[in-house]
């Protein structure tokens, strides 16, 4: 854990985009902005760390899925964002190249596997042949950041001649040369269970009670005791249980009955 947060620090508590933050609301200085930056322009230069341990020079890489977040992510680091092509041979396949020296460096590759753009096919092949590039150019450590870790969906066999993807794709990474994953909220958390390296599960949930006691605050919508949280299935219900203990709300859930995997034919409801 320590690792983890050496690198980014408040990440992923949302950046500042307004003026006006409300007193609810975790709220960033200008301390905190530098010390970040500060630390980052160490961690790029190579510099031990006072506490901790120290994996190279810090290098982040993105690809084609979110680029945006990659930039972000770099600029509240401090560090400028290290230099990949990923583009498409003629034929249509993944093409990488890595245009500058990571040889005992610390790399992060940022490359959530989303459903936008070109899905999570491309997503997720881009970032197995970034993580191999990166591998063979003699890197000290490799981390796949993945805000949204693909193919969670299928992770038990809950049918015969059914695949566990959610296995496949921790395989996948391994056998590309992924030291460890940083994703946040999994949907299952038992999918770390099928790694032999860390797989680092980031909780939003405390920020969710605190964006939701924010809102009813400035609406004027009362208490947060007078709201309901909604499981939308019960696979679902031990989340929302548990942000429901943080707002002192009740708890309501969804049961669906599917008659096919993408159909949701009765819906009954429990309190």
């Amino acid at each position: 854990q320590r690792e983890r947060h050496q690198h980014f620090g408040v990440w992923p508590q949302p950046l500042p985009h307004e003026d006006h933050v409300h007193p609810s609301r975790p709220k960033r200085t200008a301390e905190d902005g530098s010390a970040n930056r500060q630390a980052g322009a160490q961690a790029y230069a190579g510099i031990a760390p006072t506490n901790g341990m120290n994996h190279g020079p810090l290098r982040i890489f993105t690809g084609n899925a979110h680029p945006g977040l990659a930039q972000r992510i770099a600029q509240e680091m401090g560090v400028p964002l290290s230099d990949a092509t990923v583009n498409r041979f003629q034929c249509g396949e993944v093409n990488v190249v890595i245009n500058e020296s990571v040889r005992d460096c610390d790399v992060f590759v940022i490359q959530p596997t989303c459903n936008g753009g070109m899905g999570p096919q491309e997503n997720l092949m881009e970032l197995l042949v970034m993580i191999d590039a990166i591998r063979r150019c003699s890197s000290n450590r490799i981390t796949a950041v993945m805000p949204l870790y693909g193919y969670a969906r299928q992770n038990s066999k809950e049918q015969r001649r059914s695949p566990i993807t959610a296995r496949l794709v921790v395989d996948l990474l391994q056998v590309a040369g992924a030291n460890r994953v940083l994703t946040v909220e999994l949907h299952a958390p038992q999918i770390q269970g099928f790694a032999s390296y860390p797989i680092d599960n980031m909780y939003a949930l405390p920020l969710l009670a605190a964006e939701i006691e924010a809102l009813v605050q400035e609406n004027m919508l009362g208490s947060s005791s007078e709201l309901v949280v909604v499981s939308p299935d019960v696979g679902g219900a031990k989340r929302a249980s548990a942000l429901a203990k943080k707002l002192r709300a009740p708890l309501a859930v969804f049961s669906r009955q599917r008659r096919r995997d993408s159909e949701a034919q009765e819906v009954l409801t429990s309190k």
